[in-house]
Protein backbone atom coordinates (compact mmCIF):
# COMPACT_ATOMS: atom_id res chain seq x y z
CA UNK A 1 0.00 0.00 0.00
CA UNK A 2 2.71 2.93 1.05
CA UNK A 3 5.72 3.38 1.96
CA UNK A 4 6.68 3.34 5.77
CA UNK A 5 8.49 7.21 6.87
CA UNK A 6 11.13 5.25 8.14
CA UNK A 7 11.85 3.41 4.99
CA UNK A 8 11.42 7.15 3.25
CA UNK A 9 14.39 8.31 5.50
CA UNK A 10 16.21 4.86 5.20
CA UNK A 11 16.07 5.46 1.46
CA UNK A 12 17.36 8.80 1.03
CA UNK A 13 20.04 8.43 3.85
CA UNK A 14 21.24 5.71 1.70
CA UNK A 15 21.75 8.23 -1.69
CA UNK A 16 23.55 10.77 0.53
CA UNK A 17 25.30 8.64 2.16
CA UNK A 18 26.74 6.27 -0.56
CA UNK A 19 29.91 7.40 -1.15
CA UNK A 20 31.09 7.67 2.17
CA UNK A 21 33.60 5.14 3.36
CA UNK A 22 32.20 4.37 6.55
CA UNK A 23 28.63 1.97 7.22
CA UNK A 24 25.61 4.07 8.34
CA UNK A 25 22.84 2.41 9.83
CA UNK A 26 19.73 4.36 10.60
CA UNK A 27 16.50 3.70 12.95
CA UNK A 28 13.68 5.34 14.00
CA UNK A 29 14.00 6.36 17.93
CA UNK A 30 11.62 5.03 19.74
CA UNK A 31 8.96 7.83 21.42
CA UNK A 32 10.72 7.29 24.90
CA UNK A 33 14.04 7.73 23.27
CA UNK A 34 16.41 10.23 26.15
CA UNK A 35 19.79 10.30 23.72
CA UNK A 36 22.84 10.73 26.61
CA UNK A 37 25.81 12.87 25.69
CA UNK A 38 27.28 10.58 23.64
CA UNK A 39 24.97 11.46 21.03
CA UNK A 40 25.16 14.91 18.90
CA UNK A 41 21.90 16.20 17.57
CA UNK A 42 21.13 18.00 14.09
CA UNK A 43 17.68 19.60 13.90
CA UNK A 44 15.96 20.49 10.63
CA UNK A 45 12.79 22.24 9.99
CA UNK A 46 11.07 20.70 6.78
CA UNK A 47 8.09 19.91 4.55
CA UNK A 48 6.89 16.36 6.17
CA UNK A 49 4.11 14.22 4.85
CA UNK A 50 1.66 11.95 7.31
CA UNK A 51 0.50 8.83 6.05
CA UNK A 52 -2.53 7.41 6.77
CA UNK A 53 -2.28 3.79 6.99
CA UNK A 54 -5.41 2.49 7.10
CA UNK A 55 -6.43 3.99 3.93
CA UNK A 56 -3.26 5.23 3.08
CA UNK A 57 -4.25 8.99 2.42
CA UNK A 58 -1.54 11.58 2.96
CA UNK A 59 -1.23 15.61 3.49
CA UNK A 60 1.58 17.72 4.08
CA UNK A 61 2.80 20.11 6.65
CA UNK A 62 5.33 23.42 5.95
CA UNK A 63 5.46 22.73 10.12
CA UNK A 64 7.47 19.56 10.48
CA UNK A 65 10.63 19.07 12.43
CA UNK A 66 12.97 16.37 11.99
CA UNK A 67 15.36 15.31 14.66
CA UNK A 68 18.94 13.27 13.94
CA UNK A 69 20.63 11.99 16.86
CA UNK A 70 23.45 10.47 15.54
CA UNK A 71 27.11 8.81 17.16
CA UNK A 72 30.06 7.20 15.96
CA UNK A 73 31.03 3.40 16.89
CA UNK A 74 34.63 3.54 16.90
CA UNK A 75 34.97 -0.52 17.72
CA UNK A 76 32.89 -1.46 14.45
CA UNK A 77 33.49 1.50 12.16
CA UNK A 78 30.55 2.25 11.73
CA UNK A 79 28.34 5.04 12.46
CA UNK A 80 24.40 5.26 13.97
CA UNK A 81 22.03 7.55 13.40
CA UNK A 82 18.53 8.00 14.88
CA UNK A 83 15.62 10.37 13.82
CA UNK A 84 11.94 11.55 15.45
CA UNK A 85 9.50 13.66 13.17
Amino acid sequence: CCRSVEVLWRDHIALLFRNLRETWLISRAPDDFHPTNSWLVSKDLAKVRFYCRRCCDGWTSMYGVVVFYYRRNKLVSRSRSSHQS
